[in-house]
This record gives C-alpha cells, structure tokens and sequence, in this order.
C-alpha cells in the first residue's frame, strides 16, 4: 500500500513539475503556425507567461490579412480557456456580435459560458451520447439582425439551440 502510494505521489510530482517548467511562450508560437496553415493570423501586443497559464492582451485576428477580430484579454490554462471584450472590426460587425465574455472549461458537462449585451450562451458536451449542444438566450431584438448565425440555430422556445452529434 505504501509502495503505490508513493508511486501516485512521485506521478504526481512528475506531472506537477512538467506542466510549471513548460515553455508556454512556444505553444503560442506552435498555435500561432498552425493558425497560418489556414490562412489566420494572431497577433498580441503582450505576451505574459504564468506559472501554470499564458495571458495575451490587446490581441487581434485576421484572416487572409483581413482584420476580422480584436480581443482585449484572453487567458490559456490547463483547466480552460477565458476571454474577454471581444469586438468585430470594419465590415463584420454585422456577422460577429460584440462579446463581453467567453468562459470554456475542459470537461464535460456544462463547458461554455458566453454573455454579450445581445444574448447568452451555455454549452453543454456529453460524451455518454457524443452530443454537444448551445443554448443561445437573447437579451435584445439585436440578436435577429444577424441572419447568417440564425441560418445555423434551431428556435425551441425564446431560445435558439445548435446541436451537434459527433
């Protein structure tokens, strides 16, 4: 009994030391090609590594070196992913919303939170039956005027639902 337990404790130890000592600035770097692969480009103003998370402010995506997106804060961890004060840039104002707040945690069960001023949205994954669904709840008469993300919803109720079966 000693003798696993000392086993988990040094496994442990193992996985704790690795995550700290990891370089996170490469896996930005990493992220960063795989993105150009598809023609998207990330670029951040600051860059700052954490002991166990990677923070990028003033950040912005392109496409095609077309300015689509600009995030004002995003953070990368090992338990999730968080997002803040993310705005459309010129044109796509009419397909993308302006997005208070992201929140993607990586397990199953509830995963995503999304507030905007137009609408919510929670994500639910379950791996039991390989579904994935979002549930949208609109705040505002807003939220219709973007047909093409409406093109992808089902209506069940005052809330649009996208459901994905893998």
């Amino acid at each position: 009994m000693k003798k696993l337990l000392l086993s988990f404790m040094v496994v442990i130890l193992f996985l704790v030391t690795f995550v700290v000592s990891f370089p996170k600035d490469r896996l930005y770097a990493l992220m960063q090609n795989e993105l150009q692969k598809k023609s998207v480009q990330l670029s951040s103003r600051e860059l700052s590594s954490h002991l166990l998370s990677l923070e990028l402010k003033e950040s912005s995506v392109s496409y095609e070196n077309i300015k689509i997106l600009n995030i004002d804060y995003a953070k990368f961890s090992f338990v999730g992913v968080n997002i803040r004060n993310i705005s459309s840039d010129g044109t796509f104002e009419t397909i993308f919303p302006n997005i208070k707040s992201v929140d993607i945690r990586f397990k199953t069960g509830r995963f995503l939170d999304i507030k905007s001023s137009i609408a919510n949205a929670k994500g639910m994954l379950d791996l039991k039956n390989r579904t994935l669904n979002i549930v949208i709840s609109p705040k505002s008469q807003e939220f219709l005027n973007y047909k093409m993300l409406l093109k992808k919803l089902k209506k069940e109720g005052g809330n649009y639902v996208f459901k994905y079966s893998f």
